[in-house]
């Protein structure tokens, strides 16, 4: 369990060596009102054998949109050609 951006950030990162699966536990997200509703839209994925819930990807692009970081920006072209694909299935 890490905390790369303390004390900017209250992000903690949870990384396996292994595999290198990496996951982020935040308590504050950038354009989301609420975990409740986060929770909602969210599906759930099987990770090694555990059920796990997955923004879903409007979701994850308003909080990229309401970030404003430049690494965010880089990658909102990307993740809307995602959701319009994903869309026409």
């Amino acid at each position: 369990m890490l905390r790369p951006y303390y004390p900017v950030s209250k992000l903690y990162r949870m990384v396996n060596d292994d595999t290198g699966l990496q996951a982020d536990f935040m308590p504050v997200i950038h354009g989301v009102r609420s975990f409740e509703g986060l929770k909602r839209r969210a599906t759930t994925a099987v990770v090694g054998g555990q059920s796990v819930l997955v923004a879903a990807l409007e979701d994850i692009l308003k909080s990229k949109k309401a970030a404003g970081r430049e690494r965010d920006q880089a990658v909102i072209p990307i993740l809307e050609q995602t959701l319009r694909a994903t869309r026409t299935r």
